[in-house]
């Protein structure tokens, strides 16, 4: 972009050509060679400023986040796959499989009773297990072992024998918690004492985890 001074005419008009030396003024002249070309009446356009133009940056400015946009609705409550077998009070010999029957169970589970245990469809499962008990010796005053071993399929789970001490007056508790993967068995107790004893409850209770 080119503009010229003349001296007579006051600026010479902005003509957007690539060149400072054929801007035509009007009144037919010509602003010639930059500031060199006579003009009528000896004038000449002496003054010229070539600008270059500068790009234009747009800056794109975020503006402020909206609210946030109502909650919705909350979801059905999921309905788990849970069971509870119990011996309830009962006296079982030494070596011998405690009975236990369902107790409880969620409304969509899959487990069921099965030979005095509990079967367990193929999955995961959280398997609690134990026992409360006395000896059946009434005459016994010396603490004696309880062993309380969870069985799948018959056979005792390696590492699941709980132990603790009983006598005739001082019950004996026993407990533990495994996270146990079924491939479609059933799980038992078994009363792994030497002796019988007297349980005021014994139990298994399972919830699938996957």
């Amino acid at each position: 972009m080119c503009i010229f001074l003349n001296h007579h005419h006051g600026w010479c008009d902005a003509q957007p050509y690539g060149g400072c030396n054929t801007q035509p003024r009007y009144g037919g002249g010509w602003c010639g060679t930059y500031n060199t070309q006579p003009r009528y009446g000896g004038n000449c356009c002496e003054q010229h400023t070539c600008y270059t133009p500068t790009p234009r940056v747009v800056v794109q400015v975020p503006g402020p986040q909206g609210p946030a946009g109502p909650a919705g609705p909350q979801g059905p409550m999921g309905m788990g796959i849970a069971a509870y077998a119990t011996s309830g009070a009962i006296t079982v010999a030494g070596s011998t499989v405690i009975p236990l029957a369902i107790a409880t169970t969620t409304p969509t589970t899959t487990i069921t009773g099965m030979n005095n245990g509990v079967y367990l469809p193929a999955g995961t499962y959280l398997v609690g297990y134990g026992a409360t008990a006395l000896t059946a010796e009434a005459t016994t005053t010396a603490e004696v072992p309880l062993a309380v071993s969870l069985q799948a399929g018959g056979a005792t789970l390696t590492g699941e024998t709980v132990r603790d001490t009983v006598s005739a007056t001082a019950y004996g508790n026993v407990a533990k918690t495994i996270v146990y993967n079924s491939t479609g068995t059933y799980l038992t107790l078994a009363n792994d004492s030497a002796e019988a004893m007297e349980f005021d409850n014994a139990y298994i209770t399972a919830v699938r985890l996957a």
